[in-house]
């Protein structure tokens, strides 16, 4: 089979929807023939469709051009084109106008109200390469009151006859460090011969080389890769990760199959002879061309990896259980993923004030196997997987990493699927309030959406 490679496409997370405002205005057009009411947004909503109409992976289900209503804003024409397949596009603000800013933040959190509607966050954990100073650990309830790119204010509290209760002491903590951090949390090697990997997403290969490296050198048998904390990233990245990770007869061998609309399918038979686009995993020594933009394969030649997993974990992630799942047993701990077996990239003109981020592409392992809309399903289930927050990551009684050892250190193990609820009905009561800070910095930082 012919082996070519395929664009680097971020795979990114679900989108927010967000309303039109009064600065969403472009400057006026010139009435025209095609434009004869003077619609200020017509060349705008025309190129939307036409960019569509080329690349979106469900093309199919776009109505007729001539049916559209192009006096619109943009946002809701958009809008209007998607599938009822689709979950994942999105509109952003053309970079060129609004460049992404990144903060910095040391506390993960996810908010909760309880049943008699106080709210509070859970501490998910604490980024100690941003800040050092501070008694929270993971597991504590607080009440945030402030928050900006160098200060966050918060109380204490704590669970009271199954309700939330107040600190009146406010805390104030300083962000010591506001630099870019590692996308690495924590690696760690157990005495069992066992790595332990917290990876928060899958941005730039460089963060991973010093965990793998240190991985290789103490020879590893397992490795506990935690993908609780990770919406998502970079395909060359996770490619580049499952490389290292894959056993020898991986190398060279299929990656990722990518499938895309009948209009980009034929001009790939017309470039290539297939519809699809392969995507092959490389050869350490061969592959670690650093003229090319390459970095080195670190072979841990692995047979096993254990997974954890949340419902906040997609994307990249996702693609991660999937394409070592031909050549390796993945062991999934955890929650069921989001559900995201599909990619993009953005699409712009530096014309217009808003970009494009369609749904292009549905990606395959070896094997045909793809991610269904409901996730991939884990062979441990624990609810509430990203939330068991009883002791810190790293910790061998932390229960999804217990349970992963409890495994690794049985033979041979059940592969059968095990429910385990590690929740007190105090927990269980709870609502979660909108995403997980991580989810929503991550949103923040790739989207760029416009408002």
């Amino acid at each position: 089979m012919k082996v070519i490679r395929i664009l680097i496409l971020s795979l990114l997370t679900t989108a927010i929807n967000s309303c039109s405002t009064e600065e969403d205005m472009p400057s006026p057009v010139e009435p025209s023939v095609d434009n004869p009411t003077n619609n200020v947004y017509f060349e705008q909503n025309k190129w939307i469709y036409a960019q569509m109409n080329q690349h979106y992976l469900w093309r199919e289900d776009l109505p007729d051009s001539t049916s559209c209503n192009y006096d619109q804003t943009p946002k809701e024409f958009f809008s209007e084109l998607l599938s009822e397949k689709d979950r994942f596009s999105y509109m952003l603000t053309n970079s060129s106008y609004t460049p992404t800013s990144e903060r910095a933040n040391p506390i993960l959190y996810q908010t909760y109200k309880d049943c008699h509607n106080n709210t509070a966050s859970l501490v998910l954990y604490v980024d100690n390469s941003i800040v050092t100073k501070t008694s929270l650990k993971r597991g504590d309830w607080i009440d945030i009151i402030f928050q900006d790119n160098t200060t966050i204010q918060y109380t204490k509290v704590i669970v009271k006859d199954e309700r939330f209760s107040y600190d009146k002491n406010t805390i104030t903590l300083s962000i010591s460090n506001t630099s870019k951090q590692s996308t690495v949390l924590l690696d760690s090697i157990y005495s069992n011969g066992t790595g332990y990997l917290c990876y928060k997403e899958f941005d730039s290969i460089e963060d991973l080389i010093p965990s793998l490296k240190k991985f290789q050198e103490k020879g590893i048998d397992n490795l506990v890769l935690d993908l609780r904390y990770n919406p998502g990233g970079y395909v060359k990245t996770c490619k580049y990760l499952t490389n290292c990770i894959a056993p020898e007869l991986a190398y060279g061998d299929i990656f990722q199959i990518t499938k895309y609309n009948d209009r980009i399918s034929k001009e790939n038979i017309i470039a290539t002879g297939y519809a699809e686009l392969f995507d092959n995993f490389g050869f350490p020594s061969i592959d670690d061309d650093h003229s090319k933009g390459g970095y080195p394969i670190i072979p841990l030649n692995l047979s096993r990896l254990y997974v954890l997993t949340s419902n906040h974990t997609a994307s990249a992630s996702e693609a991660t259980i999937l394409c070592l799942k031909p050549y390796m047993e993945v062991i999934q701990i955890g929650e069921a993923t989001v559900g995201k077996g599909v990619g993009s990239y953005t699409i712009s003109d530096h014309r217009f004030k808003y970009a494009i981020q369609p749904i292009t592409m549905q990606y395959y392992n070896k094997g045909g196997e793809t991610v269904s809309d409901s996730g991939l399903f884990p062979d441990f289930y624990i609810a509430e997987g990203y939330n068991v927050a009883k002791k810190d990551l790293g910790d061998l009684d932390e229960p999804l990493l217990n349970i992963a050892f409890s495994i690794i250190n049985s033979n041979p193990f059940n592969t059968n699927i095990q429910h385990i609820n590690l929740r007190s009905n105090f927990e269980n009561s709870l609502t979660p309030i909108g995403d997980p800070s991580y989810v929503t910095e991550y949103k923040n930082k790739h989207y760029n959406e416009s408002n």
